[in-house]
């Protein structure tokens, strides 16, 4: 390979590892964020529940609903994004590891090869389902407490 080869294979690595370290950074940023405001929701929930503010619980339960799709489509975004940096660090590690013992520093072929345990979407999808959930319970209780007060 020569060196100008070389130097353009450097940047497209760099570039990629770039937009994957932005885009992954994003996606646990955004995940923090749902974290602390689905702890202010349930708050709000829990502090409507004990003073019997309805609409308290019903906005509270609402706000759990709409935080848990609005984070997932944002998590489904940066998921993409990632995988579009992965893509081009497999091209970038087929050129650059080609050999026989250079096999074991193509670690993203590696670890997609030989997934272990649950991965971050996985993860993250139960926790915004259990949210949802929370918030679709919330308002069932309402609706089945009107309904018994009739």
């Amino acid at each position: 390979m020569t060196d100008s080869n070389e130097k353009t294979n450097s940047n497209h690595a760099l570039h990629a590892w770039r937009w994957f370290d932005l885009h992954s950074r994003q996606r646990m940023q955004n995940f923090n964020f749902f974290v602390v405001l689905f702890a202010a929701a349930c708050s709000a929930l829990a502090t409507s529940y004990s003073a019997d503010f309805v609409e308290g619980i019903v906005g509270s339960a609402v706000a759990l609903m709409t935080l848990s799709l609005v984070f997932k489509l944002l998590d489904m975004r940066t998921s993409f994004l990632i995988k579009l940096s992965e893509e081009a660090l497999k091209v970038y590690e087929r050129n650059e590891f080609s050999s026989e013992l250079d096999n074991a520093m193509q670690l993203v072929h590696l670890s997609d090869a030989n997934p272990s345990g649950p991965t971050y979407r996985t993860s993250f999808n139960i926790i915004f389902s259990f949210a949802a959930c929370i918030g679709f319970l919330a308002i069932l209780s309402q609706i089945l407490e009107a309904q018994d007060g009739i």
